[in-house]
């Protein structure tokens, strides 16, 4: 249990107040004691104290979104997030982990080649037809069918595969003379490509040179589910691909929120410690990038083509790990043509958290539910927001509904209203 220890004193911090309770998405919706912040910190504590096993409150432990919404309501502080992450490790370490998950995290995520090679097969076999006919014949296990039905309903809108670039530049005039380093998330490049063009565009558009380097997964994906080790591996490897840019720039909340955290992922590893620090300080979220260099005065932007009422979405690892929420809102009132609308309950999670729509169907569901509900309320034309899986599961859950609402990316939104 040594990955639990150290977080023995966090783990005490809890004074099982309940606060937590009103700000949970899971528990709003399961209303279940073990799926709170409160709940699962009294789990671990009994793992500690050996009163359960790791296996006992793997439930608790698979069901938390990680969030976050629960760390600033509480009174004492308590970091659960990182308690749960850390719970998973010892599961993991427990040798408990799941097969399919160990071979992706290990031997798939850090090679953008096997990534694109399994993604040129799955999307063989989706366009023959053959998952449609599996799943009609019930052959699939209730998991792999959940994602089937949410890849068939994505793909009627946007899901395209594109093959990982390798590392290249774009010709464009390099007036400021820094080069940007576009770090490509797994879900831009391979499920929404057009959103990374947009980057790009405004990237250039400012005057800096992009260079697109050869990056693999971030590894928040591992990180999250417990495979620290695989976490790791993959952050050395990125930061070989990217510690000679000066500035290194992702449209992804998630992977920005990860590269950011680099130098404590890899604070106790003596060749890599101070590396991974100097990059963490170069890395930037397209929105903070472009809210402090893009003038955001109106005569440098044309007007959208139609009017339109546009809200944003505050993704989990953007808003509550980053604390970037002034400077998308901002980018989008700027926008002429545009009417912003504030959404109610913005930063409450829509219940994508990259596989979790799959792994927690049921609940994931029921979250994405209420999310759709306060959209409608606004009347608005368009969701902007600044993640793949809040993309991928707000347009599931739209299209769902049978609403004519798009979702788009705030810099896909930008690069319409750019001046040429």
């Amino acid at each position: 249990m040594t990955d639990l220890k150290k977080y023995q004193e966090e783990l005490s911090k809890c004074s099982k107040c309940g606060f937590c309770q009103a700000f949970c998405p899971v528990y709003a919706v399961t209303g279940r004691e073990p799926e709170v912040a409160r709940g699962r910190n009294v789990q671990l504590l009994a793992v500690l104290k050996g009163e359960l096993s790791i296996s006992e409150i793997e439930p608790a432990l698979s069901t938390c979104l990680l969030c976050r919404a629960c760390v600033p309501s509480c009174f004492t502080g308590v970091k659960t997030d990182e308690l749960i992450r850390a719970g998973r490790e010892t599961f993991v370490n427990a040798k408990r982990g799941g097969v399919i998950q160990k071979i992706v995290f290990n031997n798939i995520l850090p090679y953008p080649g096997r990534v694109a090679a399994l993604l040129k097969i799955v999307f063989f076999f989706k366009r023959i037809g053959f998952a449609f006919l599996v799943n009609r014949l019930g052959a699939l296990p209730e998991r792999l069918r959940i994602a089937g039905s949410l890849m068939d309903d994505v793909s009627k809108g946007f899901m395209r595969f594109r093959p990982s670039p390798q590392a290249t530049t774009h010709p464009g005039i390099n007036t400021r003379g820094v080069k940007v380093a576009w770090f490509k998330s797994c879900g831009f490049n391979y499920l929404l490509p057009e959103t990374g063009e947009a980057t790009i565009k405004i990237i250039e558009g400012l005057g800096y040179e992009v260079v697109i380097p050869d990056n693999n997964c971030c590894g928040l994906p591992p990180y999250a589910h417990g495979y620290t080790d695989a976490a790791k591996k993959m952050a050395r490897k990125n930061i070989e691909a990217l510690e000679r840019y000066e500035i290194v720039l992702t449209e992804c909340g998630s992977c920005s929120s990860f590269l950011k955290e680099y130098a404590e992922l890899l604070s106790d590893d003596p060749e890599f410690a101070e590396r991974a620090k100097r990059l963490s300080e170069r890395v930037m979220d397209s929105n903070e990038f472009f809210f402090k260099h893009l003038n955001l005065h109106p005569s440098s932007l044309i007007p959208h083509p139609s009017f339109l009422k546009v809200t944003y979405h505050d993704p989990c690892h953007l808003s509550r790990y980053q604390g970037i929420t002034r400077e998308p809102r901002e980018i989008i009132k700027s926008i002429p043509g545009i009417e912003f609308i504030e959404l109610p309950e913005a930063d409450w999670c829509c219940g994508g958290a990259g596989t979790y729509s799959i792994t927690n169907n049921e609940i994931s569901m029921k979250i994405l539910e209420r999310k759709i509900n306060n959209i409608k309320k606004t009347g608005a034309d368009i969701v902007a927001t600044s993640c793949p899986a809040c993309m991928i599961q707000l347009s599931y859950g739209l299209r769902r509904e049978g609403l004519n609402i798009r979702v788009m990316h705030v810099n896909q939104l930008l690069a319409l209203s750019l001046k040429p």
